[in-house]
């Protein structure tokens, strides 16, 4: 496994949130875990995203026996009801996080973070746009936390057609620029080898995970 943490935007993350640096030390950990058991079978986080909402959840009890976390709630919107992805006290303050997972191509050219194709989309969206609605849906809900979050996950992949290694497509992920207009928080690079496995009929390889965290305050 190889995981890189950085803080990015231009306000400071610093103390308040140095506690998810653990948590995601820990979900990467858990990916690690899963990985070694089920070799066999495509990584965790190719799958869906309550699928790695699940890891990180998971990440960040392991971090703490003070933190807590409560996946899929239900709660007041705007309008009706709606469910949270995920509550969570993480060191010294409480979350609501709302998560998108989207996969992104590693053909030559293509930039990472301006091409995501999330599940409920049939086009591709840059991620400030993604982080931005991430945001909104958050606090949308009538719960009160100190900070809302918007988790994305990244899937890079490589096509059945392509020859690109996972050398060559986790350097043009890690050269991608991380455009997160207005947005501040963590970014972490996941990388772990994988086996070539077939993922519903439908061949792919995938050389890591990127996780984007951006924090705000609640109003």
């Amino acid at each position: 496994m190889s995981l890189r943490i950085e803080s990015f935007g231009q306000a400071a993350v610093g103390e308040t949130h140095a506690a998810w640096r653990s948590a995601i030390e820990e979900w990467a950990g858990l990916m690690d875990a899963y990985i070694c058991i089920h070799s066999d079978d495509p990584p965790p986080f190719a799958y869906s995203e309550r699928t790695n909402v699940g890891l990180l959840s998971g990440g960040i009890l392991r971090a703490s026996a003070d933190n807590v976390t409560l996946e899929e709630y239900a709660v007041g919107k705007d309008q009706g009801k709606g469910r949270a992805d995920l509550w969570a006290i993480v060191g010294a303050y409480s979350y609501l996080v709302e998560a998108k997972h989207g996969w992104s191509s590693c053909q030559n050219g293509l930039d990472t973070f301006e091409a995501i194709n999330l599940a409920a989309s049939s086009g591709t969206e840059p991620l400030r746009d993604v982080l931005d609605a991430s945001i909104e849906q958050a606090r949308s809900y009538d719960d009160q936390p100190e900070f809302h979050v918007a988790a994305v996950f990244v899937v890079p992949y490589i096509t059945a057609g392509q020859t690109t290694s996972f050398d060559e497509a986790w350097e043009s992920v890690e050269a991608g620029e991380l455009a997160s207009g207005s947005h501040s928080g963590l970014v972490a690079w996941y990388r772990q080898e994988q086996q070539d496995v077939d993922v519903d009929g439908d061949y792919h390889r995938y050389p890591g995970v990127v996780l984007v965290l951006s924090f705000r305050r609640n109003r």
